[in-house]
């Protein structure tokens, strides 16, 4: 099975935790991509909205979109990746992260809007994750959740 993971960064922290689930993903034996989004702005912001080019969902079995936290919402750019995908229905994780330390403080509005433009809705309970940067366990919080998120992939 291959997995893609469509990644969007600002800061560099979402593709972080997007390496740290491709190494487990690795660890449990399955094949995966980084997919990053890009702009074609000067400069990735949160305000950006054109895309390079966009991600093929027909090379990969499944995908995981992972996405920072933008106003309680998914970056327009996202929310531009998803109005222009057909195949969201290859997409079976979200990884998401914020800077607060609770998952209502915009991680879940942001999982709730992507879940919205998804064909069929994805499973939040096994397939979604959400990595609170303010919280003091982050490092364990990072380990425990792609651990977890690899492992329900791999039983697809």
């Amino acid at each position: 099975m291959k997995i893609g993971l469509i990644v969007l960064s600002l800061t560099g922290n979402t593709m972080k935790v997007a390496h740290r689930l491709q190494e487990e993903l690795k660890h449990l034996s399955l094949e995966s991509e980084i997919l990053p989004i890009e702009t074609t702005d000067e400069f990735l912001t949160p305000e950006s909205t054109s895309i390079k080019h966009q991600v093929d969902l027909s090379i990969h079995d499944y995908y995981v979109l992972c996405t920072p936290v933008h106003g309680f919402l998914p970056p327009k750019l996202i929310q531009s990746f998803l109005k222009d995908t057909s195949q969201t229905k290859k997409i079976v994780g979200l990884l998401v992260t914020h800077y607060f330390p609770f998952a209502w403080m915009g991680g879940l509005s942001t999982i709730k809007a992507i879940q919205k433009q998804s064909e069929p809705p994805l499973n939040k309970d096994r397939f979604t994750l959400i990595i609170h940067w303010k919280r003091k366990n982050l490092e364990e919080q990072i380990t425990s959740g792609v651990r977890i998120l690899a492992s329900n992939l791999s039983q697809l």
